[in-house]
């Protein structure tokens, strides 16, 4: 992921990170993201040391924290939550970015604690720059599920371009000061080099007059003449200065009036720009909300039919389970046939008994009666011979037992995913129920009055009946 972000985002490096993926063995989610970065500043490189770190989990104040020396700071997040970290620094501008831990892997696919890697470059704040770039995150940690790692996503495709902008704008103020203050260096050198002429005249001119004077002593007569020229030079000397000052002060005010007129225009290129930046940003937000709008509309939709599929489920489970509550129905109704069967049958055989056992006590009498009538004789007994019945049958052996055509009947049905064929059995005046289920994935089962059966069982009860399978 370095490689990729590095030649695709370059700007993004100094602020952002490279997310190492690796697994912890603890309890149900007791792995912990393990963050280490660093801190410098984005123009010089210089590590940033102190540098505030402002951590938020699910929007309410979770740990801060300060880069040490060597601007490195480190600190350890909880899995399945989300957080927002702030780097700031004295004169520095912060820079936000957030970080998801949600949607991650339970402890049992985990080997040992995540780790990630993020470096932070701040700018330098710069009065009459516009920073707000910077105000919201610039950029997303997450878990990516189908890579199994965190990978990182960039919150506005245009950052890189507006970060370029915001480099310039820096540098662009940089240099408008260090122009300022050259030209008030050169200002004040040409200042003091005026004053240093003036002084080199006064000079001159002060030993001119001594000078003077000093002729004046020897040759009176001379010296007024001489007076009379050097006042004559001198006058000529001071309009020279007057005219020189005035083109001074003159070039000065042509100075200052175009220095104010260039940073006029400067200022309503700067407002002008911020103008139409700021309409690109709002068109671009616009456009993010009719995306929205759009994509919220459409997962309303998803919605409607995951509603309509949940009740046309429920609807098919209710059948279902009339279907079931049928067939128990039924099968109750069988069993409670079958029981008065047996109570019936169990009663004659009661009644047969106690017939039979009355029959063999008169064969007793008789016998006794016939015995007192005879001489007595020796009468040798000998042991029963008990035969076995021969072994049942299986039913596959068996000749299918004859069902009349009125005993039988058949129907079917379909519940949308799946057909049911069934089959109605009368024999020994209780009707059996027999379902053959199938569903539209291919699935197929079987039903002997409510109760699941194998297809080897059902189809070797239709040929107990000499039925074919439907």
């Amino acid at each position: 992921m370095n490689q990729r972000i590095s030649k695709i985002y370059p700007t993004l490096i100094s602020t952002l990170l490279l997310l190492l993926l690796s697994f912890g063995t603890m309890a149900q989610k007791a792995w912990k993201l393990d963050v280490k970065g660093k801190v410098r500043d984005d123009a010089t490189n210089e590590l940033l040391r102190g540098a505030k770190v402002e951590i938020t989990k699910g929007g309410a104040p979770f740990k801060t924290i300060y880069a040490d020396n060597s601007g490195s700071f480190s600190f350890m997040l909880d899995p399945d939550n989300s957080y927002t970290i702030t780097v700031s620094h004295n004169s520095y501008v912060s820079k936000i970015i957030t970080i998801s831990t949600e949607n991650t892997p339970g402890d049992a696919e985990v080997k040992e604690n995540f780790s990630a890697s993020t470096n932070f470059g701040l700018f330098k704040r710069v009065p009459d720059v516009d920073f707000s770039v910077l105000d919201s995150p610039i950029g997303a940690v997450f878990f990516d599920p189908a890579e199994n790692k965190f990978d990182y996503s960039v919150v506005d495709f245009d950052l890189k371009k507006k970060l370029e902008e915001l480099k310039k704008a820096i540098e662009k103020q940089k240099a408008d000061k260090e122009a300022q203050e050259k030209a008030e260096k050169e200002a004040a050198l040409a200042k003091a080099a005026f004053t240093k002429d003036s002084l080199a005249k006064a000079e001159a001119d002060a030993k001119k007059k001594a000078l003077a004077d000093a002729e004046e002593a020897k040759r009176k007569a001379a010296a007024d003449a001489k007076a009379e020229a050097d006042a004559k030079k001198k006058a000529i000397a001071d309009a020279e200065e007057a005219k020189k000052k005035a083109a001074a002060d003159a070039e000065a005010a042509k100075a200052e009036e175009k220095k104010k007129a260039l940073a006029d225009a400067e200022a309503a290129k700067a407002e002008a720009k911020k103008k139409a930046e700021q309409e690109a940003l709002d068109k671009e937000t616009a456009k993010k909300n009719a995306e929205q709008a759009e994509l919220d509309k459409i997962n309303a939709k998803k919605k409607a039919e995951q509603d309509e599929l949940a009740a046309i489920a429920a609807k098919k489970k209710a059948e279902q389970d009339e279907l079931a509550s049928a067939a128990a129905k039924k099968k109750a109704e069988q069993e409670e046939i079958t029981k008065s069967a047996e109570a019936k049958k169990q009663a004659e055989l009661e009644e047969k008994k106690n017939a039979l056992a009355k029959k063999k006590a008169e064969d007793e009498e008789r016998r006794l009666a016939a015995e007192k009538a005879k001489p007595t004789t020796v009468i040798k007994n000998e042991a029963p011979v008990i035969k076995q019945a021969p072994a049942e049958k299986p039913i596959e052996s068996a000749p299918p037992e004859v069902i009349q055509p009125e005993n039988v009947r058949y129907d079917e049905f379909d519940f949308g995913t799946y057909h049911v064929n069934r089959t109605f059995i009368t024999t020994g005046g209780i009707e059996i129920e027999y379902q053959k289920i199938k569903h539209q994935w291919g699935g197929i089962f079987f039903k002997r009055d409510g109760l699941d059966i194998t297809d080897g069982t059902y189809r070797k009860e239709m040929r107990k009946y000499g039925l074919k399978a439907q």
